[in-house]
C-alpha cells in the first residue's frame, strides 16, 4: 500500500469507515514516515488546543482604519521635497532674470538726453493720426453724400 497520506488526517480524527481506519491503521504500525507524520500532526493539534480560541478584538477595525488615515495624511517626498524644491528654482530664476533686466536697461538720464529724438517719434506718430483721422473722416462724408 502507498503511503496514505491525504487520510492521515481523517484518521486521526476517526472519520475512517472500518476497512479503510484498519488499512491505515495497519500502514501506519508498518511505515515509520507515516507514524512520524501522525505523531506530528497530533502534537500540532495538541499545541493549538493549549492556545485555545483567538479573542476578537473589537477596535481591530478603528485602530487599522487610524493608521490608514494618518499614514495617507502624512505628507509625501514629492510634498516635503519637490515642491520646496522646485519655488526655490523658480525664485532663483527669478532673481537672475530681474538682475540681468536691470543691469541691460537704459537709465532715465539717458532717456531725457535723447528727449529730442522722443518728441521726433511723437510728431510723426502724431501726424501719422492726424492722416489716419482725416482719411476716415472723408471717406464717412463720401459714403454720406453718395446715399450710402
Amino acid at each position: 500500500m502507498k503511503c496514505p497520506i491525504k487520510k492521515l488526517s481523517a484518521y486521526m480524527d476517526g472519520e475512517l469507515s472500518g476497512e479503510t481506519r484498519r488499512a491505515v491503521d495497519f500502514h501506519v504500525s508498518r511505515c515509520a514516515d507515516c507514524r512520524m507524520r501522525l505523531k506530528r500532526m497530533r502534537l500540532s493539534w495538541n499545541i493549538l488546543d493549549a492556545l485555545g480560541e483567538a479573542q476578537d478584538n473589537p477596535y481591530l477595525y478603528t485602530r487599522v482604519r487610524s493608521a490608514l488615515m494618518t499614514r495617507r495624511e502624512q505628507p509625501r517626498w514629492r510634498e516635503r521635497v519637490l515642491l520646496p524644491v522646485t519655488a526655490l528654482i523658480a525664485l532663483a530664476l527669478g532673481l537672475f532674470l530681474g538682475s540681468l533686466m536691470t543691469r541691460h536697461s537704459v537709465p532715465v538720464s539717458t532717456l531725457a538726453e535723447n528727449d529730442s529724438y522722443t518728441r521726433e517719434l511723437e510728431t510723426a506718430a502724431g501726424s501719422m493720426l492726424g492722416d489716419l483721422y482725416m482719411e476716415l473722416a472723408s471717406q464717412q462724408l463720401v459714403s454720406r453724400g453718395n446715399g450710402k
